[in-house]
């Protein structure tokens, strides 16, 4: 089931809202078995054939968990324990990953299914296998940490962050899912949460999907290798998937908060305008956040820290300089190989660190005392067009059917040989080309400059890192009001009204 269709929207939310607010009045520790209830049922929806796999996982880690609480008890060894889970887990998800054990699936008897999963992999189960593990690790560092079985149910399941996270750290969030029943009823939080949910099904509706029909039939003809895209035709598939795929994940991460939100749950912050980043750092730390932050505390830091270590002749500072290349290049090799086992996701992932480390070399250079602001001014502008380029062609990697076929897409991009004057004319007197290109640079806009949703709705102050940031937050930041209450109503009229017209396009990242 997908949060922007109909039954979701009218059916399942509003009324598993409402049951589990009268259970919570009623029999507030019985509150959150309801939401693990409802939680199935969605899952149920979604991929019925892997629900017995999915609380199989459950039981197995909570069961290695309470192990290694009892062994720490005891004063017994348990890393071995901690070891086991974690390969456990890794192992299946790469069982399914690799398709190492393929498994017929019937066809989907509704669209409900076809929306919300576009994988063949079960779904979550990449999310939800690195949040197992981040709760066998927190339980290892801390084992006076207790949490019962349907607390941790809902912890692992919980509808709003089961399909694509965010990744929840049981260190840091997952006690919440314990204390529900004491939490009071708070209205703003459900109104705000209301708003963000709808602003982010607008974001899904207005932008990802209308991205995705224009960017769709090009990366289909570029597939049948008929006709080669033009120049233009290139630059708006490249550069238009990659704001789909910002939207689309930017909106099921609005979506994912504002649901939090309206069940008392905080949900951490997943997506903070990468668009906007000054450099490669910058924008893996704001894109995929929970996901960058697991990479980060299990992939990199290890590998750094094992590389500085290493009997190597060379000075302190040049160990943690190759630590930090090394590290780097794996780390996001890793994140490819997570997206899919195609090869494109890991050439793109290993490219990806090759631009990420360059760039920072490079900023690094130019950061030297004796650089003028000026030139610094200048190199910053340029690592900034450097590295949405870098993002538009992985984007392409990560969209083409094949290496070579994305390869002759970014050839297209630049190749003078594939201006069509012709086919330019053509498109723009059927208007098709300017709704394209208005779509497309209202997208670029929105991203690149405009204030995003967390510092709407998120923020306690309007303080902005964007370039409009000031007067236009003063003006846009969320208020529990009857004008936001209409905005919002507007807004998901709209939404439900292109819902009627076109078929939606399921979330790209249920596919990974």
């Amino acid at each position: 089931m997908a949060y922007h269709s109909y039954i979701f929207i009218f059916i399942f939310l509003p009324i598993t809202a409402l049951l589990y607010y009268w259970i919570k009045r009623r029999n507030g520790s019985a509150s959150g078995v309801a939401l693990v209830i409802a939680s199935a049922l969605f899952y149920a929806l979604g991929d019925l054939l892997y629900l017995p796999v999915l609380w199989t996982s459950i039981g197995f880690n909570y069961a290695v968990g309470k192990y290694i609480i009892r062994r720490a008890a005891r004063q017994q060894p348990h890393r071995w324990v901690l070891a086991v889970g974690i390969i456990a887990n890794l192992a299946l998800l790469a069982v399914h990953k690799f398709n190492l054990l393929p498994v017929s699936r019937p066809p989907s008897l509704t669209d409900i299914t076809a929306l919300a999963h576009a994988g063949a992999i079960p779904l979550g189960m990449s999310f939800f296998t690195l949040q197992q593990i981040t709760f066998l690790v927190d339980v290892s560092r801390d084992t006076r940490r207790q949490i019962g079985f349907w607390s941790y149910a809902l912890y692992v399941t919980f509808f709003a962050q089961l399909i694509a996270g965010p990744i929840v750290r049981f260190a840091r969030d997952g006690l919440q899912f314990s204390q529900l029943a004491k939490q009071p009823f708070d209205r703003q939080s459900i109104h705000r949460g209301l708003s963000l949910f709808i602003f982010g099904l607008a974001k899904k509706c207005l932008l990802a999907d209308s991205l995705g029909s224009i960017v769709t039939p090009l990366f289909e003809q570029a597939a049948t290798g008929e006709t080669a895209l033009s120049l233009g035709q290139s630059w708006l598939a490249a550069w238009g998937f990659l704001l789909q795929l910002y939207f689309d994940f930017s909106a099921y991460s609005d979506m994912a908060i504002g649901i939090g939100l309206i069940f008392g749950i905080a949900l951490p912050i997943n997506f903070n305008s990468p668009l906007r980043a000054v450099s490669a750092t910058d924008c893996f730390n704001r894109w995929h956040i929970t996901l960058t932050t697991f990479i980060r505390d299990f992939v990199f830091n290890p590998i750094f820290n094992w590389v500085r270590r290493l009997a190597v002749p060379l000075k302190r500072s040049k160990r943690n300089l190759l630590g930090w290349i090394v590290a780097t290049l794996l780390s996001l090799t890793a994140v490819g190989v997570w997206h899919g086992a195609a090869p494109q996701f890991v050439v793109s992932g290993f490219l990806i660190g090759v631009v990420a480390v360059t760039l920072q070399l490079l900023s690094l250079q130019f950061k030297r005392p004796h650089r003028s602001n000026a030139n610094r001014s200048l190199v910053r502008l340029a690592n900034r067009i450097a590295l949405l380029l870098a993002l538009t062609y992985f984007g392409v990697f990560f969209r083409a059917d094949g290496i070579g076929n994305a390869w002759s897409i970014i050839q297209s991009t630049w190749s003078l040989n594939t201006i069509n004057l012709a086919q330019f004319t053509q498109s723009w007197s059927d208007l098709s080309g300017m709704k394209s290109a208005l779509i497309i640079l209202g997208g670029s806009i929105i991203a690149l400059r405009f204030p995003n949703t967390n510092e709407i709705f998120i923020a306690r102050s309007p303080t902005s890192d964007s370039p409009s940031a000031g007067w236009l937050m003063k003006r846009l930041h969320w208020r529990d009001t009857p004008i936001w209450a209409l905005i919002s109503g507007m807004l998901l009229m709209l939404s439900v009204g292109l819902i009627a017209l076109r078929n939606p396009l399921p979330y790209i990242y249920g596919q990974f």
